[in-house]
C-alpha cells in the first residue's frame, strides 16, 4: 500500500484574497492582529450547521479583519466542533446534522489550506510523519488539522485513512516514517491501539520510529495511556511538530555521541 502526499489546489478563500497585500505570516506576528472570542466559535458553529455558504463567508470575513490564521484553526475551527460535538451529546442537533457540519467545517481547513501553508518551513532532509486516525474511525478533521501544521512546518506528511491495523502495519514496514502520529477519539479504541503499536514496534522499517498519540480521548489524560507507552504525546497541533522534530535530533544527538 503506497502511502499519498496530498498537494492543495488554489482554493477559493485563497483565490479571493492573492491579489491583497498581505504580509507573510511570520510578518505578521508583530502586527496587531483581532483575537478570537468565545462569540466567534458559537458563530462559527451556528454558520458550519447552517450552510457552507454562510461557513465560508464568516471565514472570509475574518481574514479581512486580519484574524491571526494559526489561532483561526486552534481556537475557533476546533472549538466550534467541539461545540457541535456537545451539542450532539445533548440532542440539540442530530447525529445528521452534526455530521454535515463537520464536513463543512473540514471542507473550510482544506479552503485554508494553501494560504496557510503559503509560508511554509523547509527542512532538509525533511523529516517524514505518518499522522492517521485509528484504524477504522471516521473521524479525521483533527487528523487534517494536525497534517497542515507539520507540512507548515517543512514535514513530509502521509496520511490516508488506513482500514484496517494490517494496513498500518504494512505501510511501516515497506515504508521509512521517522514518527507515526496516532489519533485515538475513545476508549473504545483502546484494545486495538495496543494490538497496531505492538505490531508496529516489531516491524516497523525505522526501529527508532517515534509514536506520538494525540486525539479527544489522549487530551483528556486517562491513565491507560501510559499502557501505550507513547514517546510523545500532543496536545496542542500547533507545538507539535516542534516538539517532534526536537525529539528526533535528540534520539540523532544521542546515537553519534
Amino acid at each position: 500500500m503506497k502511502a499519498q502526499t496530498h498537494a492543495h489546489p488554489a482554493s477559493r478563500l485563497y483565490r479571493s484574497h492573492r491579489h491583497q497585500a498581505y504580509p507573510k505570516l511570520r510578518e505578521r506576528k508583530a502586527l496587531e492582529l483581532v483575537a478570537i472570542s468565545a462569540n466567534d466559535v458559537g458563530e462559527l458553529a451556528h454558520a458550519c450547521l447552517s450552510s457552507e455558504h454562510a461557513a465560508l463567508k464568516l471565514v472570509q470575513q475574518w481574514l479581512v479583519q486580519d484574524r491571526d490564521l494559526e489561532a483561526m484553526y486552534l481556537k475557533a475551527i476546533m472549538p466550534a466542533a467541539q461545540l457541535i460535538g456537545a451539542w450532539w451529546t445533548s440532542d440539540e442537533v442530530d447525529f445528521a446534522t452534526a455530521t454535515v457540519a463537520f464536513c463543512r467545517m473540514h471542507r473550510l481547513l482544506y479552503e485554508l489550506s494553501p494560504r496557510f501553508l503559503a509560508d511554509a518551513q523547509v527542512l532538509s532532509p525533511a523529516p517524514s510523519a505518518l499522522l492517521i486516525p485509528t484504524p477504522g474511525c471516521q473521524h479525521s478533521m483533527g487528523v487534517f488539522m494536525l497534517s497542515e501544521f507539520f507540512r507548515r512546518g517543512g514535514w513530509r506528511v502521509s496520511s490516508d485513512a488506513m482500514g484496517t491495523v494490517d494496513d498500518v502495519v504494512r505501510l511501516v514496514q515497506t515504508e521509512w516514517f521517522d514518527v507515526l502520529g496516532l489519533s485515538i477519539a475513545s476508549d473504545r479504541q483502546l484494545d486495538l491501539t495496543q494490538q497496531m503499536l505492538t505490531e508496529v514496534r516489531l516491524r516497523s522499517a525505522n526501529p527508532k520510529l517515534v509514536i506520538m498519540l494525540g486525539g479527544p480521548w489522549v487530551q483528556e489524560a486517562h491513565p491507560q495511556l501510559s499502557s501505550l507507552k507513547p514517546d510523545l504525546i500532543s496536545t496542542d497541533a500547533g507545538q507539535s511538530p516542534q516538539m517532534a522534530l526536537q525529539y528526533l535530533r535528540k534520539l540523532q544527538s544521542c546515537s553519534l555521541s
